[in-house]
């Protein structure tokens, strides 16, 4: 029997790369996507934030009226102007279910222990992501206080604060949509949370107790949570 020639072999082996290539590029293409997907989920929820403010002059999820507005609400905040999570009464969950109560967000989210993604907190376009609130009320980020929507996993703590992202996925979205720093601007990126006190030891070069921080791009692994600013304290 004829073997295959060297030119034959040589087309069949540029064939080959030709269709890897492909894959590949067409697999950073969709990852190029969802990055740009998430910006734009977050844009779109501090733009019902912002609307929520104006309707009601109260944030969603301190709302104290909203039982009053909405019957089929778990449940109302104590209307003192912050998004709290504790004291029996978890605002931080709620603010998804009065914002989607309001019409100002897609879906239907009402509190329960749980915190699942999909029904009590926003899944997000990013694998295995969901978005939460924070109230710096103990400790600031980086030195900043205030309430910032965040970007998690339900890994680890379970309530949206684990580590989600590598280091180079949250610069990506920095630049995008703030200056590309993670201790800087209204974008900040941290070290997700493995446990209640244990922070991951990629994404940054330090822990939100540091004063600043730089993002550790050479780390592939998923370490980052991604907090939004949208309120001071």
């Amino acid at each position: 029997r004829q073997g295959f020639t060297l030119l034959e072999l040589s087309i069949v082996l540029v064939i080959i790369g030709l269709i890897i290539g492909g894959v590949t590029v067409g697999s950073e293409m969709i990852h190029s996507s969802t990055l740009q997907r998430i910006t734009t989920e977050v844009q779109e929820f501090q733009a019902a934030v912002n609307t929520f403010r104006v309707k009601y002059d109260r944030w969603p999820g301190d709302f104290a009226l909203a039982t009053q507005y909405w019957p089929s609400a778990t449940g109302s905040g104590n209307g003192n102007g912050r998004i709290e999570e504790g004291g029996g009464n978890p605002e931080y969950a709620r603010f998804w279910e009065h914002l989607a109560l309001a019409g100002l967000i897609k879906g239907n989210y009402a509190y329960n222990a749980s915190l699942d993604f999909g029904t009590v907190l926003p899944m997000s376009a990013y694998e295995g992501g969901g978005y939460t609130v924070d109230l710096t009320s103990g400790a600031p980020v980086y030195t900043k206080w205030g309430t910032a929507i965040v970007l998690g996993s339900n890994s680890g703590l379970g309530d949206g604060f684990g580590p989600l992202m590598p280091a180079e996925d949250a610069e990506n979205i920095d630049r995008k949509m703030d200056d590309g720093l993670p201790s800087g601007g209204l974008v900040y990126a941290e070290r997700g949370w493995i446990n209640g006190s244990t922070q991951d030891t990629g994404c940054v070069d330090g822990p939100e107790s540091a004063t600043s921080v730089n993002f550790l791009l050479s780390n592939t692994q998923a370490s980052c949570i991604m907090h939004f600013w949208f309120k001071g304290r």
